[in-house]
């Protein structure tokens, strides 16, 4: 369970580009069936990463929009919640639980069959990921860390 609002905010930030790009894959699939040519594509061409690239781009091109706009979505979020004491935690929460989703997600569009199941386990590792991170307490405190000596006036001449 989520205990406190630096794992809420790292959870629901590290979901926020999957979304958006469920929701262009989903445009992608009403327009001309790109989610499902892409899946049957992946399975067929096998898990390669020029593959992958090449029938991403081609095939969907909104699901990638709304990816890259959900991560200029997290940026600035991130960006303005980094002033707080656990704004570095929150934006590594935030990133590595995007960045697992999204591998999960690719190995599981091999393997599973539903796309509902497969939005649903990014989603959980994702967030999962996300809060984990940003539960973690600071080893150090930054500010104690930073403490530079005063500088003494010099007797050189």
């Amino acid at each position: 369970m989520l205990k406190g609002r630096d794992e809420l905010l790292a959870a629901a930030l590290a979901v926020v580009p999957m979304v958006f790009a469920a929701v262009g894959a989903a445009v992608d699939e009403r327009l001309h069936q790109g989610f499902t040519i892409w899946r049957s594509a992946c399975r067929a061409g096998g898990l390669t990463l020029p593959s992958l690239i090449s029938f991403t781009f081609d095939l969907m091109p909104l699901a990638l929009l709304g990816m890259l706009v959900g991560v200029m979505a997290l940026q600035f979020v991130v960006a303005a919640a980094w002033h707080r004491p656990a704004g570095a935690r929150i934006a590594l929460g935030a990133h590595a639980g995007c960045m697992s989703g999204m591998a999960a997600s690719l190995l599981l569009c091999l393997f599973v069959a539903s796309p509902i199941w497969m939005l649903a386990v990014e989603l959980g590792v994702a967030a999962g990921l996300g809060a984990a991170l940003a539960r973690r307490p600071a080893r150090h405190h930054c500010a104690e860390s930073v403490t530079l000596p005063t500088r003494r006036p010099s007797n050189a001449y």
